[in-house]
Parts: C-alpha cells; structure tokens; sequence
C-alpha cells in the first residue's frame, strides 16, 4: 500500500516537472528560435515510481504545449485521487485492525 502512495507521488512529481517545462516553453514562443532553450520532461518508468530528467528540446508551439498541459493536468488529476483511494483504504485498514 506504502509503495502505490510513493508511486503516485513520484507521478505527481513527473506531472509537475513537465508543466514547469511547458510553461517556460509558453513563456518563451516569441523568442527567437536559436536565442532560446526549449525544454522537455522525460519519464521513465521504474517499480518505486516514475524517474524524470528534463532536457532541451527541439523547436515546440502552443499548440503543441497547449496539449502537453492538458496530458499533464489530467495526470495530475489521476494521480491525486490515486493518492486518495490509497489513502482511504489504509484508513479503512487501521479502522479495522482497532
């Protein structure tokens, strides 16, 4: 039960790495191509949890990162009420053993 709480935080984490990089990418649409640093997360799956690295990325739009906060923010909508089935059933288990 301990471990599906770690990996939904570490999901929960992930989702927020790639809106911070979405984000700084929104933020810079307007900047020059070669003057700019565009950023992407990378997940990867691990049995404790999802790992993240950001790295530079090629040329991105809005719409693309339009798309990419919404993938997050969904995510992120899934991986809390994960947190709070979890949390709900290990509630339910100490009322019991009490």
């Amino acid at each position: 039960m301990i471990q599906g709480l770690n990996i939904s935080a570490s999901g929960l984490e992930h989702q927020a790495q790639r809106l911070r990089a979405s984000a700084h990418n929104t933020a810079n649409t307007s900047t020059p191509t070669a003057a700019s640093v565009r950023l992407r997360v990378r997940g990867q799956e691990r049995p404790d949890g999802v790992a993240s690295q950001v790295q530079t990325g090629a040329f991105s739009d809005a719409l693309r990162e339009s798309v990419t906060q919404i993938e997050s923010a969904q995510a992120f909508r899934a991986n809390t009420r994960a947190i709070q089935t979890q949390d709900e059933m290990l509630g339910t288990l100490l009322d019991l053993e009490g």
